[in-house]
């Protein structure tokens, strides 16, 4: 039986454990599989290219939002924050 291990919804790719072993050895996860709004998803649904409109950094830590339309027309963001 082949149980689907990982989907990528920006692509509509489903794999297999072995299949997707087989991707990740061959590929970066970095790498671009789906470009929309001028912003390029990887295969784990993850923006690579997202609008960075705040960064602030102190001494001791950065706090940054990170903004992406997804392929489903919304807006996504994400905060990172390093203590």
């Amino acid at each position: 039986m082949n149980e689907i291990h990982h989907r990528c919804k920006c692509t509509g790719q489903e794999f297999t454990f072995d299949e997707w072993c087989a991707r990740r050895r061959e590929h970066d996860s970095a790498e671009i599989v789906f470009e929309y709004g001028g912003f390029g998803w990887n295969i784990n649904d993850v923006c690579m290219t997202p609008n960075r409109p705040i960064t602030w950094e102190r001494d001791r830590y950065m706090i940054e939002v990170s903004t992406a339309m997804s392929p489903n027309g919304r807006w996504d963001y994400g905060i990172n924050i390093r203590l």
